[in-house]
């Protein structure tokens, strides 16, 4: 969904998988929010709740979006909790776009 041209909330619902000492998987939703008030420049909360096994795992970014023609540059803050244990801390990743 937009609202102009500078903000979109979009709706994601997915699969989550967790590997680790063991398999476990479930059902996530997500509703991202983009601001770009500039045509190359922007910022994005990505929450995304995750339910497996009956255990609720939330993870949220937050993030500055800049780039060019079919690559941009991101970099922000990413919280991933479940229950009392958590892990944060800084972001950063490449987009390829076509």
């Amino acid at each position: 969904m937009s609202f102009g041209t500078a903000i979109k909330i979009d709706l994601g619902i997915g699969g989550t998988y967790l590997d680790g000492t063991g398999n476990s998987s479930g059902v996530g939703f997500s509703l991202p929010v983009k601001v770009y008030p500039w045509k190359r420049l922007g910022f994005e909360f990505r929450p995304v709740w995750s339910n497996i096994n009956g255990n609720q795992i939330e993870d949220y970014t937050l993030g500055i979006v800049g780039g060019w023609e079919y690559v941009s540059l991101k970099a922000g803050y990413r919280w991933v909790s479940t229950g009392p244990e958590s892990l944060n801390g800084p972001s950063v990743g490449v987009v390829f776009t076509y």
